[in-house]
């Protein structure tokens, strides 16, 4: 079972990365002024990248789509992101967050009851399956 419990340890780089871009777009919302060059602006798009990175890297698991994903998903967040859209950047990483609980959810039956599947198989007319 260590490769199961392995699978559901959560990523400890996406969730920081997550609290850094959350926090950095909230304060540059909330604060009139800032000590960065190029004002709130430099930092809304800073913590929207961050916050597009972690939703990749929690959402894929293999090096190759997690690369893609990150750099597809921080530009884009990158190039979105504003006064209206920093809630919805914010809800698309908790959507992520579910989504990784559901596939863990879903490992979890899958090893502890290896034959549910063709049990539930079995219970299905020949035409759903």
């Amino acid at each position: 079972m260590p490769a199961w419990l392995r699978q559901l340890r959560p990523a400890l780089l996406p969730v920081l990365l997550a609290t850094a871009g959350i926090t950095a777009m909230q304060y540059a919302l909330t604060q009139s002024g800032t000590l960065l060059p190029g004002g709130a602006g430099v930092l809304l798009r800073a913590g929207a990248a961050a916050t597009g990175a972690a939703i990749g890297l929690t959402v894929t698991r293999r090096v190759a789509t997690r690369a893609a994903s990150v750099l597809i998903l921080a530009v884009g967040c990158v190039t979105v992101a504003s006064l209206a859209t920093a809630r919805l950047i914010t809800l698309g990483y908790v959507a992520a967050i579910i989504w990784w609980t559901a596939t863990a959810a879903g490992r979890t039956i899958r090893t502890a009851f290896p034959a549910l599947r063709r049990s539930v198989a079995a219970l299905l007319p020949r035409s759903a399956r």
